[in-house]
């Protein structure tokens, strides 16, 4: 069987490193990335099953960075992990969930199995 590839993109190394650490007891085949830019380049030559964005990220807006993840492939799962950013609008461009800091490991692990499994429907709730 295939692992599941997540790719995380946030700009803070220590953040990566703790998202990588929390998911890897799960087995999945796990890519990180510190700016937008580079996620999209990632995107464009790899099959991701879910995609894990911090909300403050560098050289690309992050609303903008949805989108252009979008366009790339309408039907990944993105996982925003929000400080402060405006919740509903993250949602409306495209994001499947929220998940607010500071991060609680096991609805991280729970919410990721639950989106990579396709038990959480793949489109941005209301």
């Amino acid at each position: 069987m295939k692992k599941k590839r997540i790719l995380i993109v946030d700009d803070k190394e220590t953040m990566r490193f703790l998202l990588t650490e929390a998911l890897k007891p799960l087995g999945y085949k796990i890519e990180t990335v510190g700016d937008g830019e580079a996620a999209i380049q990632h995107l464009a030559e790899k099959v991701y099953d879910l995609f894990i964005a911090d909300y403050t990220i560098s050289k690309m807006n992050d609303l903008e960075l949805i989108r252009r993840i979008k366009k790339i492939n309408p039907s990944l799962p993105i996982l925003v992990v929000n400080t402060n950013g405006p919740e509903s609008e993250i949602l409306k461009n495209g994001a499947l969930v929220c998940v607010k800091e500071p991060l609680n490991t096991s609805q991280l692990q729970i919410i990721s199995q639950l989106i990579i499994n396709d038990i959480l429907p793949h489109a941005p709730f209301p």
